[in-house]
C-alpha cells in the first residue's frame, strides 16, 4: 500500500529551483496557517470575553432599576424600562422574571405573563443570588442578574441576551484577511525563492553546460566565475580539474610524441652519426614546438664547445659570413650557463636585459625565447642541446621531454660508436691473422704512441 510519504515523494519536484520554491511556499503556508489559526482563536476568546463583560455590565443596571418596580408589582414601569433598552445593537431580548419564572416584562410583549419552563430557566428558581451565564455559544450570550430587595432577598431576575453576530463577522474578516496575508506571503516567498533559485541554479546550469561541451571535446572551455559562493567554489574546482586533465593529456601527448620521435630516430636509415644527430635535432625542435636549435659537443678538460649541427632554419636565417664551430666556455655568454650551472637554462624573454648575456654576432638568427640542456655521462658534460623561438613560453615539461629524448638519442649514438669500434677492432685482428704464417706464433706489442710491433716467438 502506497504511504503518504511515497505520494509526497512522487509529487515532489526533482529540480532544485522548483524544490526551493515548493519548500518556501510550504513553509510559508504552514507558518501562516498556524499564525492565522492562533490569531483567530485568541481574537475569538477576546471578543467573547469582551461581550460577556459588556452584557454583564448592562444586565446589572437593569436588575437595579427593576428592583422597586418588582416590589411594587408595577408591570407597566418594568415594560418601559425593558423597551428603553430594546434598541441596543445586537440585543436579542431582555426580560424581567420572578423567582418562579413568570415573565413580568419582555422586549416582545406577547411573552408577558408566561412562565419559562426550559431547563436553564428553571435552574434560576433556587439559584444563588449572583450573576449567571445561562447560555454562551458563537450565536447567543444569555446572562441573568439577580433583582434584590433592600433586605438582600432575591425577588426576581433581569435577563439580557446579546447576539454574537458581530463577533462572528469580526472573526470572518480576520480569517479572510489571514488567508489573504497567507497567500501574499506564499506569493512573495515563492517569488523570492524563484529569484534565489535562478541565482543558484544559473551557476549550476553554466557548470552543466560547460561539462556537456567538454564532454563533446571542447577542452578549452572553462566556467566563468561571477560570485564567491559555494557554486563559485565548485566552478573553481571544476576548472582546476579540467586544467589538470588537460595538462595530463598534454603530457601524455608529449610522451607519445617523444616515443614516436625516438622510434623515428631509431629507424632512421643512415650509417653516418652526424646525419643521425641532425635528424634527432629536427625531432627535438618539433617535439618542443621550437623553430631553431643546435647540438654542441663539450670537452670538460679543454672547456670547449664543438659544433655538431645547426638546424636548417638557423642556416637560412643566419647571415654570418664565417660562423665559428668551436667556442671556449670563458667566451660564452648566456648559452654557456648550461655548463657553468650544470643544469638546464630557460629564458622566455630573451630580449630582456640579462647580465649573463654577451650579445651575439651581427647576422645571427634573432632569438625570442630559449632553452638549453646539458647531457651527462658519469657526471661529465659531454654535449649541450639548445632550442629557441617557441610560440609559447618554455616550461618544465619542455625540459623533461627534451632531456629524455636527447639522453636516449645519445645512448643510441654511443652504441653506434661502440659497434663501430668493435667492427674496426675485429677488422684489424682479422687483417693480422690473415698475414700470419701457419704454425708460427707471434706476439703483438702495443707501444704508448699506439704503434704495434710484431715479434716472432
Amino acid at each position: 500500500m502506497t504511504s503518504l510519504l511515497d505520494i509526497i515523494k512522487g509529487l515532489w519536484p526533482t529540480k532544485i529551483r522548483y524544490q526551493l520554491i515548493c519548500g518556501v511556499a510550504l513553509v510559508h503556508l504552514l507558518l501562516m496557517t498556524f499564525f492565522v489559526f492562533d490569531l483567530v482563536s485568541r481574537q475569538r476568546d477576546f471578543l467573547r470575553q469582551q461581550s460577556l463583560e459588556q452584557t454583564t455590565s448592562m444586565a446589572k443596571p437593569l436588575s437595579l432599576n427593576s428592583s422597586s418596580w418588582v416590589l411594587a408589582n408595577d408591570v407597566i414601569g418594568l415594560q418601559e424600562i425593558i423597551l428603553a433598552i430594546g434598541q441596543y445593537p445586537g440585543l436579542r431580548y431582555a426580560m424581567v422574571i420572578t423567582t418562579e419564572g413568570k415573565i413580568l416584562a419582555h422586549t416582545d410583549e406577547t411573552h408577558i405573563g408566561q412562565y419559562l419552563v426550559d431547563e436553564k430557566s428553571r435552574a434560576l428558581h433556587d439559584a444563588e443570588s449572583k450573576i449567571k451565564v445561562l447560555h454562551s455559544d458563537q450565536d447567543l450570550l444569555d446572562v441573568a442578574a439577580p433583582i434584590l430587595a433592600g433586605t438582600g432577598k432575591n425577588i426576581g431576575w433581569a435577563r439580557r441576551a446579546q447576539g454574537q453576530e458581530k463577533i462572528t463577522d469580526n472573526l470572518v474578516i480576520i480569517s479572510r484577511n489571514g488567508i489573504l496575508y497567507t497567500l501574499l506571503a506564499i506569493g512573495m516567498g515563492s517569488l523570492f525563492a524563484l529569484l534565489l533559485g535562478n541565482s543558484l541554479t544559473s551557476g549550476l546550469n553554466r557548470l552543466l553546460l560547460v561539462s556537456r561541451q567538454v564532454r563533446e571535446g571542447r577542452w578549452d572551455l572553462r566556467m566563468k566565475i561571477y560570485h564567491h559562493d559555494e557554486i563559485a567554489l565548485l566552478g573553481e574546482g571544476f576548472n582546476s580539474m579540467l586544467d589538470a586533465l588537460v595538462a595530463n593529456e598534454d603530457l601524455i601527448l608529449l610522451n607519445q610524441q617523444r616515443l614516436e620521435s625516438f622510434a623515428d630516430i631509431f629507424q632512421f636509415q643512415t650509417k653516418n652519426q652526424e646525419e643521425l644527430l641532425d635528424y634527432a635535432l629536427d625531432q627535438a625542435i618539433h617535439l618542443t614546438g621550437s623553430k631553431i636549435g643546435y647540438i654542441y659537443y663539450y670537452n670538460e678538460d679543454k672547456r670547449e664547445f664543438t659544433l655538431n649541427s645547426w638546424s636548417r632554419e638557423v642556416m637560412q636565417e643566419c647571415t654570418i659570413v664565417e660562423p665559428k664551430t668551436c667556442y671556449q666556455l670563458d667566451t660564452c655568454g648566456l648559452w654557456g650557463e648550461v655548463v657553468r650551472q650544470r643544469k638546464p637554462i630557460l629564458v622566455n624573454n630573451y630580449q630582456a636585459e640579462n647580465p649573463l648575456k654577451k650579445g651575439y654576432p651581427q647576422g645571427h638568427a634573432a632569438l625570442h625565447n630559449y632553452l638549453t640542456i646539458p647531457l651527462f655521462r658519469e657526471e661529465q658534460i659531454i654535449a649541450v642541446v639548445g632550442v629557441a623561438n617557441k610560440k609559447e613560453d618554455y616550461n618544465q615539461s619542455d625540459i623533461t621531454q627534451l632531456t629524455l629524448l636527447m639522453d636516449a638519442v645519445w645512448k643510441l649514438v654511443e652504441r653506434w660508436r661502440a659497434e663501430d669500434a668493435l667492427r674496426a677492432s675485429e677488422s684489424r685482428i682479422q687483417s693480422i691473422s690473415n698475414n700470419f704464417t701457419a704454425g708460427m706464433i707471434y706476439q703483438i706489442i702495443v707501444k704508448p704512441n699506439d704503434t704495434r710491433k710484431f715479434t716472432y716467438l
